[in-house]
């Protein structure tokens, strides 16, 4: 007797959507009045059917189409600190979350010291920051001011002058060739009395003129050897594979790419060169497709800045 056996890949079973924020790119401090925008970068298996954004637990923002971005809420905020919380579902009401924290400083905190460099709001990209802080208050004598570049702690600076970045020849590397995006200073000085002080800032880097406005991108996988229900799947099972690919936070400007597993000598194909991206943060994510035309759960999703 002859029996006959057909593996078909298991359809894909829903997850939470994917969501994380783009702007700010981690936890902020800003002062008092001061404009930041909140951006989330949401991805989903199938569609999204809102984003709110909560601020110490209470609703701000609903949107229901992306791209998920709330501008100027934040210059409102009275001084204290605040945790940011994004709650996206999809329509099978399966939610994803992503937090960051925020710290809103009172103006008369920023009155004692202040960045006397950078002094632009905007930089090229692939340029170097310099930093200085300044006593703006004769009564506050700086001991000591710490310097953090996008939630990152860069160095410490005893002695005056209080500065930071190529044109003092330190090594603090992070402030060298900045990338396209908004960069975030805060200085927090502490007075030869104890009193502490903070300032903050955000630099918007654009792209340089002189760069090209298009790149390429040449993306490489691994053939999946099992199916999502464990059982082994065979390279000869798979046809082909779908990429996913779309500008970080706008995941409705999608683009799909459908690659054929062999090519016409028999051999595998791994990787697929996208070109013509312009710079910024793309997000990438890929399936297989088997013989029978099966789908499968798309891959943890990839993002790359693009300068």
């Amino acid at each position: 007797a002859t029996r006959q056996l057909t593996v078909a890949a298991a359809p894909p079973s829903n997850t939470p959507p994917s969501v994380d924020f783009t702007l700010p790119t981690s936890d902020l401090t800003v002062a008092e009045g001061e404009s930041q925008a909140v951006a989330l970068d949401v991805s989903d298996d199938g569609e999204i059917a809102y984003c709110d954004l909560l601020v110490n637990g209470q609703l701000q923002r609903r949107g229901t189409v992306a791209p998920f971005q709330y501008n100027r809420f934040i210059k409102w905020l009275a001084p204290g600190n605040y945790a940011l919380r994004a709650e996206c579902a999809d329509a099978e009401g399966l939610v994803g979350t992503a937090t960051r924290q925020l710290t809103v400083l009172a103006s008369g905190q920023n009155e004692r010291i202040s960045f006397s460099s950078p002094s632009a709001t905007t930089m090229p990209s692939g340029a170097d920051l310099f930093a200085e802080v300044v006593s703006d208050d004769s009564s506050f004598a700086i001991s000591n001011c710490k310097l953090y570049h996008n939630g990152d702690f860069v160095r410490q600076e005893n002695y005056a002058p209080y500065t930071w970045g190529a044109s003092d020849g330190s090594l603090d590397l992070s402030l060298r060739t900045l990338s396209t995006g908004s960069h975030n200073l805060l200085a927090d000085c502490t007075s030869t009395t104890g009193e502490t002080a903070q300032i903050s800032r955000t630099l918007e880097v654009v792209a340089s003129a002189t760069e090209p406005t298009a790149k390429d991108v040449a993306l490489d996988w691994l053939a999946p050897t099992t199916r999502e229900d464990g059982s082994l799947l065979a390279a000869t099972e798979i046809a082909a594979y779908v990429i996913h690919y779309y500008p970080s936070g706008n995941s409705s400007a999608y683009e799909n790419v459908q690659v054929d597993a062999w090519d016409t000598a028999g051999n595998m194909i791994s990787s697929k060169l996208i070109s013509s991206l312009v710079s910024g943060n793309w997000t990438f994510t890929i399936a297989s497709v088997d013989t029978q035309g099966q789908v499968s759960q798309f891959a943890t999703p990839v993002s790359l800045t693009i300068p």
